[in-house]
């Protein structure tokens, strides 16, 4: 139909900028990988070599982080499936709520606003035609600072998606330093917050 054939263009770039997040990932977690086998290498020479006791306890620590790391390489990627999933999820309520009041005779205030000043534009002039011509400029510059808000919000997961394997690995040498993971913590966080933000202003924008 015309309307699929429409929104093949985007589909497209879409499939693109997944394909492209898939590969430099999967390139990244075997780079992550090796790093996490020279990494296993020093600690156990290191762990050979060391006499005191006090030492020996830091490597095991650091060893226990490693097969921690490991495991995140492992499990990450199910972490940022279901984040995914939960914004989606939560997403479509909000588009069941939004089709429930419309089909209860509620009208969208954006919908409403812009047919209002298209009508008002045709029909009136003078200083009122100027300040219904600045609403719809500062409804399109509003409409435009949401898309760019959104370009930033895809690159910026798929910025994060791409180096998850570098911040699963680099979890042994963040923990052996002050006992915490602030590289993963920050990671987890600004994941976390890029994907729920969509759901979230989208049940404010329904209230």
């Amino acid at each position: 139909s015309d309307k699929n054939k429409a929104s093949l263009p985007a589909d497209n770039l879409m499939d693109l900028l997944k394909n492209e997040v898939a590969s430099w990932y999967y390139i990244l977690k075997l780079i992550s990988l090796a790093l996490g086998l020279l990494t296993l290498i020093y600690i156990g020479i290191r762990m050979a070599l060391s006499t005191i006791a006090s030492d020996k306890a830091k490597y095991k620590k650091m060893l226990v982080a490693w097969v921690q790391s490991i495991g995140l390489i492992l499990i990450l990627p199910y972490i940022m499936r279901g984040l995914n999933y939960l914004s989606e999820v939560l997403i479509e309520f909000a588009e069941v709520i939004k089709a429930g009041l419309i089909s209860s005779g509620q009208e969208s205030f954006e919908i409403y606003i812009l047919e209002v000043i298209n009508d008002r534009v045709l029909k009136c002039g003078g200083v009122e035609l100027v300040a219904y011509i600045i609403a719809y400029i500062v409804l399109m510059i509003a409409e435009f600072k949401f898309f760019m808000m959104y370009m930033k919000r895809v690159l910026a997961v798929c910025f994060l998606t791409v180096i998850s394997p570098l911040i699963s690995i680099t979890y042994s040498m963040d923990k052996a330093g002050d006992g915490k993971a602030q590289a993963f913590s920050a990671w987890i966080q600004e994941y976390s917050v890029n994907m729920l933000i969509q759901p979230l202003q989208a049940f404010i924008y329904l209230i």
